[in-house]
């Protein structure tokens, strides 16, 4: 707008952006890899204490319905990350991504009777698989671990 309106000011700003650049920064869209209705959001309130956190969209809140991410389209939002130390805008991304592929950005409901009787693994082909998670127990000297397990459906 300065070239129309105020010439001279126009005329003030540098021809090319500085170099060395005086920053690094990155935007990362988010990728949901599981689905339902959420919960809670704790992940974002995470990343809002990276160090190189400057701002997140989403339009994904507390009563909202999430999908899997399959294209740019149903991406969950993104985060803007800036910093002069391009490391951390590195390990800050690392670990959004790491959040991401933990099932960490959302808390979804559950509902009791879906996990007392799963009759959604039935189907006319016959039994399916199905996960479980497991926790060694911290009783046997062992450290406290998430294992997936595959079972059989009966």
């Amino acid at each position: 707008m300065d070239a129309f309106l105020d010439p001279d000011k126009f005329f003030t700003l540098p021809e090319k952006p500085p170099s060395p650049f005086l920053a690094a920064g990155r935007e990362v869209t988010l990728v949901s890899y599981s689905k339902g209705i959420v919960k809670s959001a704790p992940a974002f309130d995470i990343f809002k204490m990276l160090p190189s956190f400057i701002y997140i969209e989403t339009i994904y809140d507390v009563g909202s319905t999430v999908d899997y991410t399959t294209d740019l389209f149903s991406c969950i939002g993104s985060v803007i990350l800036m910093h002069k130390d391009p490391d951390v805008v590195k390990k800050d991304h690392e670990y959004i991504r790491y959040t991401e592929s933990i099932n960490a950005l959302f808390v979804f409901e559950t509902k009791q009777e879906n996990l007392v009787k799963p009759h959604h693994l039935y189907s006319l082909e016959g039994p399916k698989l199905t996960r479980h998670f497991s926790n060694d127990l911290a009783e046997f000297g062992a450290p406290l671990k998430k294992r997936m397990t595959t079972v059989k459906a009966r």
